[in-house]
C-alpha cells in the first residue's frame, strides 16, 4: 500500500460512516463512505451534488447498477455507475464517487436521416388512421405535419399494448400507412385510438439541469437556453453510441431540447462529463 493510499484509509476511518453495499448478486459487502457535500471540478466543468452523493474508496468496493447501498438506515438505489475523482484531486485513482438519485429523468435522442428518411420522424397527435380487427398485424397511424420514417426497432403503443415495428415504414400525406407490428392485434382498434411511439434511437439516463445567468446570454445564448451536466459513465450506462454533438437533441418530460454545443472534460484523452449547452 503507498502513503497515499494509507492517508486515504485514514481518512475513511475518521470522516467515513458505515455502509453496507448489496450487489445485484452476491452477499453485501461493508465498507465506510463520506458523505459529498461539495462538487467535483473536472476541468472547467463542475459535477454537481445532487441527490444522495457519496465518496468511497475504489478498493474496498465496485458498484454496480442495480446493487443497492445502505447507509445510515436508508438503502440508496444504484442507478448509475460510479465517477473516478478528477486526477489532480486523486492522482492514484483511489477514490470515486456514487451518485443515487443524481439529476433529471432525461432522454438522450440520436437523430438520423433528413427529410423522408428521418428519424424521429416529425409530427403530434398521432392516432389510429383506420380501424383495425382483432388479428391485424398492419396499422396505419396518421399525425399532423408527419415527415421521416419509422424503423424497425421503434415500438408502438395503442390501447395499452405495445408493439415493435418489424421494417421501414415512410411518411406519405401525413400517414404512415400499414405499419408492420411484431404481433397481431389481441382486441380491435378504433380510428382514432391514440398513439405513442418509444424510438429505438432514445437513450434514457440522468442529467443536471442548469440555467444560464443573465451575464451569460451571449454567443449562441439566449433567453430559456438550459445547460445540461451529463457524465460519460449515464452515456455508456444508457448505451449511447456515439458523443454529444448539434445532431443530438434531449427531452426532459415533453419539452425537446436540441444541443447547440457539446464540451467534454476529458481526462486521459477520454470524456468524463460534458456540458450541453440546449435551447429548444
Amino acid at each position: 500500500m503507498t502513503y497515499g493510499a494509507q492517508q486515504m484509509a485514514v481518512q475513511f476511518r475518521v470522516l467515513g460512516v458505515p455502509a453496507l453495499y448489496t450487489p445485484p448478486t452476491g452477499d453485501p459487502i461493508p465498507c465506510r463512505v463520506i458523505r459529498a457535500t461539495q462538487p467535483l471540478r473536472f476541468g472547467t466543468i463542475d459535477l454537481p451534488v445532487e441527490g444522495a452523493c457519496f465518496d468511497l474508496l475504489r478498493s474496498e468496493v465496485a458498484t454496480e447498477v442495480g446493487g443497492t447501498f445502505t447507509v445510515g438506515g436508508t438503502a440508496y438505489p444504484v442507478d448509475m455507475p460510479p465517477i473516478h475523482f478528477p486526477v489532480d484531486q486523486d492522482p492514484e485513482g483511489l477514490r470515486a464517487r456514487l451518485l443515487c438519485g443524481w439529476g433529471t429523468s432525461a432522454t438522450f435522442r440520436t437523430n438520423t436521416g433528413n427529410q423522408s428518411t428521418l428519424n424521429p420522424p416529425t409530427g403530434s397527435g398521432w392516432t389510429v388512421a383506420t380501424a383495425a380487427p382483432a388479428g391485424a398485424s398492419t396499422v396505419s397511424i396518421k399525425a399532423t405535419l408527419t415527415t421521416g420514417q419509422l424503423l424497425p426497432g421503434d415500438r408502438a403503443v395503442i390501447g395499452g399494448e405495445t408493439y415493435a415495428i418489424t421494417a421501414p415504414v415512410s411518411a406519405a400525406g401525413n400517414l404512415f400507412a400499414n405499419v408492420p407490428f411484431d404481433r397481431a392485434l389481441p382486441t380491435p382498434v378504433a380510428a382514432g385510438a391514440p398513439v405513442t411511439f418509444l424510438f429505438a434511437c432514445d437513450r434514457p439516463l440522468r442529467a443536471a439541469v442548469r440555467s444560464f445567468e443573465a451575464g451569460q446570454l451571449l454567443g449562441g445564448i439566449v433567453v430559456g437556453d438550459q445547460r445540461l451536466i451529463v457524465p460519460q459513465v449515464a452515456l455508456d450506462a444508457a448505451g449511447v453510441p456515439v458523443e454529444p454533438s448539434a445532431a443530438h437533441s434531449m427531452l426532459i418530460g415533453a419539452q425537446r431540447w436540441r444541443v447547440k454545443t457539446a464540451v467534454a472534460a476529458r481526462q486521459a484523452g477520454a470524456a468524463v462529463l460534458w456540458d450541453l449547452h440546449v435551447g429548444a
